[in-house]
Parts: C-alpha cells; structure tokens; sequence
C-alpha cells in the first residue's frame, strides 16, 4: 500500500492538471468512496507499491518503490482521440512536475481499460507512472 504522502501527492498534482487542461475535465477519488459520475471526461488513480527498502543498516532511511495507475475514461463511441491526447499529455507532464518528496521514474505509454470498453458508457485507457518516495 502506497504511503499517504505518495497519495496525497499525486491526488493534488492530478486535480491541478485536470483542472488546467484545456479543456477542463474531473477527477475523482474513487478508492473507498462512491461517486454517481455523469461527466463525459474523467479520471482517477490507483496506487500499487512494488517494494520498500531500507537504503542503510543502522539508519532510518527507506525508499518506496510503486506505480500510480492514472485512468483516463472519455465518452463511448466517440473513439479513442480525446483519451490518448489527455493520456499523452498526462504523462509529459507527470515527467516534469516537481513534487516535494515524490520523484517520478518513468511513465508507460496509455493500454486499453477493460479492452477500452467500460460498460457500453466510457472509453478508458490507463498510464502507469513509476515513482520513488524517499523517507
């Protein structure tokens, strides 16, 4: 389970990014809450840690290791333009964003959600971005 600073950093950097992209789109918290979404464009993520290391014997510091799954889902039907734009954009800027105690190793290129298709409404893709938090 990724630590609450890894969450909570990349929460807030994805409301910021939602929010500035041209045009706007929503993001939401869907771990643990229930959300009635109605928005032709959203997003949300998933947090999965790889491991936890100690760097040094004899001092506290750690690293974790984990990937952030941002999904992106935009209207079915209407192809898949829209959500490999936004995913494209959210992986250049995952690359250059700057966050205090979260540093971005690397993002994939978007993969099909579910086969792209999400119950007849959505159209989803997912981009994963690798990060370390040292502490």
């Amino acid at each position: 389970m990724s630590r609450l600073v890894v969450r909570e950093a990349f929460r807030n950097e994805m409301i910021a990014f939602a929010a500035g992209y041209a045009p706007p789109f929503a993001f939401y918290d869907t771990i643990d809450k229930t959300h009635k979404v109605n928005d032709p464009t959203w997003a949300t993520v998933e947090f999965f840690t790889e491991y936890t290391d100690r760097l040094c014997y004899g001092g506290q510091k750690q690293q974790e290791v984990g990937t952030v799954d941002v999904t992106v889902f935009t209207k079915a039907g209407a192809g898949d333009t829209e959500a490999v734009t936004i995913g494209d954009a959210i992986q250049d800027y995952f690359l250059t964003v700057n966050m205090a105690d979260v540093e971005v190793s690397d993002t994939t290129a978007a993969s099909e959600y579910t086969a792209g298709d999400v119950g007849g409404k959505y159209y989803g893709i997912t981009i994963s971005i690798e990060y370390n938090y040292f502490y």
